[in-house]
């Protein structure tokens, strides 16, 4: 089954307010329309701490902003239901739980003694619903160089996981000359265990069957 995931429901959101345990200790912390109102409107926010909030209090006493559309109606309420949804449903518990089975499996998989790609695996980091793989290419396997790559790595592994039905974020790191290629994941709120399990095995045969194909 491809792994094609909703952006129309607030179940289904790439989950960036996951990638943190606790955002208390951060000062300032700007939400995107994604974690907010889901698309439903077009919102952003910022949160701050105590401390700042203090400092502009006893400042000047208010925060000079403005946009066009601010404080609309629809997007606030699109907004807030999101919000009650992401708590009655303890959806970032849940994204930490599985951001750290993903990382698990990830870290299996690609690192084993057996996997083909684990040579050219330099980095495994992330946390809650973001993680990516970053990968190390020697100079003289790269494209330049390289006859059975026809593009950068990134782009052919964005390309092989689609080909699966995953949805991956795959580029290449230096625009300079392309070094620290990675693939990015980003499942929703309410990724199960076994939808882990799936989105791992696809993006994993896909850095294998890449590997086997331009770089062994």
């Amino acid at each position: 089954m491809a792994v094609v995931w909703r952006w129309c429901n607030p179940r289904y959101s790439i989950c960036g307010q996951g990638t943190r345990r606790r955002v208390s200790k951060l000062v300032i912390i700007s939400f995107q329309g994604l974690n907010l109102s889901i698309r439903y409107g077009s919102i952003g926010a910022v949160l701050l701490n105590k401390r700042v909030a203090d400092g502009i209090r006893e400042g000047s006493g208010w925060w000079q902003h403005g946009h066009t559309y601010q404080a609309h109606p629809l997007a606030s309420a699109a907004a807030l239901e999101v919000q009650k949804i992401i708590q009655e449903e303890n959806l970032l518990a849940n994204c930490l739980e599985q951001g750290e089975y993903l990382k698990k499996l990830l870290q299996e998989r690609l690192l084993s003694k057996d996997s083909p790609a684990a040579p050219y695996v330099f980095d495994i980091r992330g946390h809650g619903g973001f993680w990516a793989v970053e990968f190390d290419i020697p100079p003289e396997k790269d494209y330049t160089k390289n006859l059975k790559m026809k593009k950068r790595f990134g782009v052919l592994l964005q390309a092989k996981t689609m080909e699966k039905g995953l949805i991956c974020i795959a580029m290449d790191g230096s625009p300079a000359d392309g070094t620290g290629p990675y693939g990015m994941l980003a499942p929703p709120y309410n990724m199960t265990k076994q939808q882990v399990e799936e989105i791992v095995e696809l993006f994993v045969k896909s850095v294998e069957e890449l590997v086997r194909e331009v770089l062994l």
